[in-house]
């Protein structure tokens, strides 16, 4: 989803969202739906999904030699970490007992 955003980011109109303003409004509407915690900035948690698959991709980008983990993988598991940062206590997920 973040590289499909950022790939439209670069061909944009600027009249158009960019990938901040499409996740700040997908936090926005889980605030509304009660899915995500309402007492989180929806520009900060948007901020930090970005930062957070910047700094996977520079540590894959990093990993050289036949060790490179998979990075679809490892988006996936810290956007499951943030989402269910957000959600209300009641419905969070239950520990993995992988140790992730």
């Amino acid at each position: 989803m973040l590289v499909r955003a950022s790939r439209r980011a670069r061909c944009r109109r600027p009249s158009e969202p960019g990938p901040s303003q499409i996740l700040e409004g997908i936090v926005d509407a889980g605030q509304r739906a009660g899915e995500f915690r309402s007492d989180t900035d929806s520009a900060a948690v948007a901020a930090l999904l970005i930062d957070a698959y910047v700094g996977v991709l520079v540590r894959w980008l990093g990993d050289e030699g036949h060790s490179r983990f998979p990075l679809r993988d490892a988006v996936r598991e810290i956007c499951r970490i943030a989402i269910d940062g957000l959600r209300p206590r009641d419905r969070r997920e239950e520990p993995r007992g992988d140790g992730i």
